[in-house]
């Protein structure tokens, strides 16, 4: 049975936007696809999705998500264009609209190569020290967060985006990746000290990317668990495999063997200290690689026609349980 359509389709939103389609449903919004009636350019409209306009926590950390990519400006993250309160009280923030597809739809029907990787990781890292620079911490790098287009001197574009789980470090009160003892997130992608409740900073972002290497250079993740607990403890336990060749048979350098394995360390102190030193260990590589960006227009439309909506954000579960089940079994 087909799903209902959305009521939101064919809209007209803050007097000035057309609502054409969705782009995307996530944990706590939906993201749609929408024309500046006055400047007749696309734009994305995200607004908290229905099930969560009652609480008081989630519309402040909406609020936040805006105010944060407000003060972020960088070719590597998304614009923010405005931000106001629809007619029956649901916050709406306007952005760029990106003509690129989520790194999680692209690396279903494509086959990275370890230039493409690179430059993927490159890309992601020049965004990451910016907001790190300010204090920001992204706190669920994903695949999905991450939209590819063509095109840039480097032949690929990187956007990073979804700042709803965002943590200022200024901010005391949030010190935890948790709201009312829940944790959010995606657990795949989650570090391991997201998990155990423990301080996060930079190096937690940098463990999320750590490891969409690997899934880019891979094909898939090598975390093949689907219990939360039993992700977790994998996060903590199971050895990083060694990158020799990618999916599609190219040879890996040790090199950037390396930088994975470190960026994805368990221990956040064998990790890189900052963006800026993986970016100063990643850069060579970049430079030296003689590969061409092969990324064609043609499979960024193939992995776009697949579906309009990316996977939603996990399920919320108990932080308290969390901690407890993983400090018992090691």
């Amino acid at each position: 049975m087909a799903p209902a359509p959305d009521p939101m389709i064919g809209s007209y939103l803050l007097g000035k936007y057309e609502v054409t389609g969705v782009l995307g449903r996530g944990g706590m919004g939906v993201v749609y696809d929408a024309i500046d009636l006055r400047l007749g350019r696309h734009v994305a409209i995200k607004v908290l999705g229905a099930a969560h306009r009652q609480r008081g926590d989630l519309g402040e950390r909406f609020h936040l998500e805006a105010r944060t990519i407000a003060s972020l400006m960088h070719p590597h993250l998304v614009t923010l264009l405005d931000y106001d309160v629809l007619e029956d009280g649901t916050p709406a923030m306007v952005m760029e609209r990106v003509d690129g597809v989520s790194l999680r739809r692209l690396m279903s029907t494509h086959s990275f190569t370890p230039a493409e990787a690179m430059l993927v990781l490159y890309q992601t890292l020049l965004a990451l020290s910016v907001c790190h620079a300010r204090g920001v911490i992204h706190r669920d790098l994903k695949p999905e967060n991450l939209l590819v287009s063509k095109g840039g001197p480097q032949g690929l574009s990187v956007k990073v985006i979804d700042f709803g789980l965002t943590k200022l470090l200024a901010d005391q009160g949030a010190s935890s990746l948790t709201l009312n003892g829940q944790v959010f997130g995606s657990p795949r992608f989650m570090a391991p000290e997201q998990w155990l409740q423990k301080p996060v900073d930079g190096r937690t972002d940098l463990y999320a990317l750590g490891l969409m290497g690997y899934c880019m250079l891979r094909g898939d993740h090598f975390i093949t668990a689907h219990n939360p607990f039993e992700i977790c403890r994998a996060h903590l336990t199971q050895p990083r495999p060694p990158l020799r060749t990618t999916a599609g048979g190219q040879r890996i350098s040790p090199e950037l063997d390396a930088l994975l394995r470190r960026a994805a360390d368990p221990d956040p102190a064998r990790r890189f200290d900052s963006a800026e030193q993986m970016l100063a260990s990643l850069e060579p590589m970049v430079r030296g690689s003689a590969s061409i960006i092969r990324l064609d227009t043609d499979g960024l439309a193939n992995a776009a026609s697949n579906s309009t909506v990316d996977e939603p954000m996990s399920a919320p579960f108990e932080a308290d349980a969390m901690a407890r089940s993983v400090d018992e079994s090691m």
